[in-house]
């Protein structure tokens, strides 16, 4: 949803309940089970919620409720209500990608800017080496293109390398569908290197997704959520996620297979490439 005016306190109250400590999102999911809404969780009594999700928990989220994270959950909605295009994605929220909650892995809030009907089409996920070759670059950059002009969006984690080039190439498409970047950053923290790259994404109509609040600046932590949730979002059970290497920063196959219908390692050649481009994108009309 577009964090606007008249919904920023609802806004500001998932917010709050993210910040709580001690709970985790199957707690979350639970608790707003029960109280219908994150200000009828906020308003429960200590009593009440430790039935549901333990005492910590609870004591969590009535310290929340309470002002302990009053002045990061009010920072974020300033944040969110001063940057055009962006909006909240809840877990209850239909928009929110099914495959993420399926995966145990889903935060309880996703933050996006740009247009998040992108997250209505199929998407193939494309990821791999920041030091691939200028083969591998190339590569990536036509498939991204194939991708986009087939009609699907092309998700990519935001940095360097394959992903950057895939994201060159479905912005290069004619007609195309715009791509996805996952930040682990907040949204209003892009990587300085993937500025311009970023800037035109929005401007195609693209998106931008982060599990991290708005100002938030990249840091391990950070990276390794953006990984794991990376390989888990699957925006639909039909999407193919591909996965593209070409010279070393390899994922595990194993894990992909483990996480997806399919995977696929993309390399070289370039001839054999542009083939599987192809008849990939021919089987989606």
């Amino acid at each position: 949803m577009r964090v606007s005016e008249t919904n920023q306190e609802d806004v500001r109250n998932w917010i709050k309940l993210s910040l709580a400590r001690h709970l985790d999102t199957f707690g979350a999911v639970r608790l707003l089970k029960v109280y219908g809404s994150a200000e009828s969780v906020l308003a429960g009594s200590l009593s009440d919620l430790a039935r549901l999700v333990g005492m910590p928990a609870a004591e969590g989220v009535v310290a929340a409720a309470r002002g302990a994270v009053d002045d990061e959950a009010d920072s974020a909605v300033a944040g969110l209500l001063s940057t055009p295009e962006t909006g909240v994605l809840t877990i209850a929220d239909s928009l929110y990608p099914a495959g993420l909650i399926e995966s145990g892995l889903a935060p309880l809030l996703l933050f996006t800017r740009g247009d998040e009907s992108v997250l209505l089409r199929e998407s193939a996920t494309i990821c791999g080496s920041a030091s691939a070759d200028e083969e591998g670059l190339r590569n990536a950059e036509f498939f991204g293109k194939a991708i986009a002009e087939s009609g699907m969006t092309v998700l990519v984690p935001a940095e360097p390398g394959i992903p950057t080039s895939a994201i060159s190439g479905a912005l290069s498409a004619h007609q195309g569908v715009p791509p996805a970047a996952l930040l682990a950053s907040g949204t209003a923290r892009a990587p300085r290197e993937m500025t311009g790259l970023l800037k035109a994404l929005l401007a195609a109509g693209g998106l931008l997704i982060s599990a991290e609040l708005p100002e938030t600046s990249q840091s391990e932590a950070s990276k390794a959520l953006r990984t794991s949730l990376d390989a888990c979002l699957l925006l639909r059970q039909s999407a193919m996620p591909l996965y593209s290497t070409s010279h070393g920063g390899r994922l595990s196959l194993a894990g992909w297979s483990a996480l997806f219908r399919e995977a696929f390692i993309i390399r070289s050649p370039v001839v054999r490439m542009r083939l599987y481009a192809k008849a990939l994108c021919s089987s989606k009309h």
